[in-house]
């Protein structure tokens, strides 16, 4: 970490300036710091594991400081006394958790594989339309809306969460940090995508479904259970709460959608999106295994350089 990077996260840390204020509280999150440390040390987003394990390396080192900080805020803040230390340093402790969490499940190998494969569903239903598309829930790091760059018109990533906003930018894709709700317009998209977008999964389908706006959905149960049924009943899943909201909602397998498009069709598609990972994962393994062979060759053959 750069010397600078270090002074810029110590000065915001000793001034208490890394919390929001929400509902007349300060708030300290540590999101706040590491998108702070992003944008002066985020270079290759391929490599933000590194950049995560150096930045909590750098918040356990200060984590005294920290809770200091926040301890002294609260107080100024609300003119009351601040909840005891032990209390802050575990709150300090879980928002790493989460944040690391987030890291190490939008950099896994299988989430990737799992967004190539809806990206390239979603690539094949918006083929030759030309389309202006927003992927909800896209993640820190919004892989699924890079992909989608290679057959939309222009893509737009919406997370209330999203680190390195200009190299996103650079990559061809518009980044939006804030949730989608019931107030959110979407009259400047062609459709409306998004991949276990949690939260948002209601208020796309009931924005869209008002606005006749196309969208595809993969689901997931994490916010199921804050909603209730028209009978007051905690739904047991979307297929039984979703059509409440669209009556012309379709679905098939772990995906909610109005674009026009038969099962059979998702069917192939999925069975295509799978084969061609398959196919690139053994390609890989084959590349790795010729470069093994010939480690301690000093020129590699000209065929190798050729497959590359």
């Amino acid at each position: 970490m750069k010397l600078s990077t270090k002074s810029t996260l110590s000065k915001t840390i000793k001034n208490g300036i890394f919390g929001d204020v929400r509902q007349g509280k300060k708030v300290y999150d540590i999101g706040t710091l590491f998108k702070l440390y992003s944008l002066h040390e985020i270079k290759d987003l391929d490599k933000i594991r590194e950049n995560w394990n150096e930045f909590s390396t750098f918040v356990l080192k200060h984590k005294a400081s920290i809770l200091n900080s926040a301890k002294l805020e609260a107080i100024n803040y609300r003119g009351i006394k601040s909840k005891n230390r032990s209390a802050l340093e575990n709150k300090i402790n879980a928002q790493l958790f989460i944040l690391m969490s987030k890291i190490k499940h939008y950099s896994s190998v299988e989430n990737f594989k799992n967004k190539k494969i809806f990206s390239g569903i979603v690539g094949e239903i918006i083929k030759g339309t030309n389309s202006c598309l927003l992927d909800v829930g896209s993640g820190p790091i919004p892989d699924t809306s890079f992909k989608l760059t290679e057959t939309a018109k222009k893509v737009f990533a919406m997370d209330d969460f999203i680190i390195a906003l200009k190299l996103i930018s650079d990559r061809g894709v518009e980044p939006i940090e804030q949730m989608f709700s019931n107030s959110t317009n979407v009259s400047n998209y062609d459709i409306v995508v998004g991949k276990s977008p949690c939260s948002a999964i209601a208020p796309i389908v009931k924005v869209c479904s008002k606005t006749n706006t196309p969208y595809f959905l993969e689901l997931c149960d994490c916010d199921l259970e804050n909603h209730r049924m028209a009978n007051g009943m905690v739904p047991e899943s979307w297929r039984e709460f979703l059509p409440e909201i669209d009556s012309n909602i379709k679905f098939f397998r772990k995906y909610a959608y109005s674009v026009d498009i038969s099962k059979s069709q998702i069917e192939n598609l999925i069975a295509n999106e799978k084969y061609k990972n398959f196919c690139e994962e053994e390609f890989d393994f084959m590349l790795n295994m010729i470069a093994y062979m010939f480690d301690e060759i000093d020129e590699v053959p000209d065929f190798f350089d050729e497959m590359q």
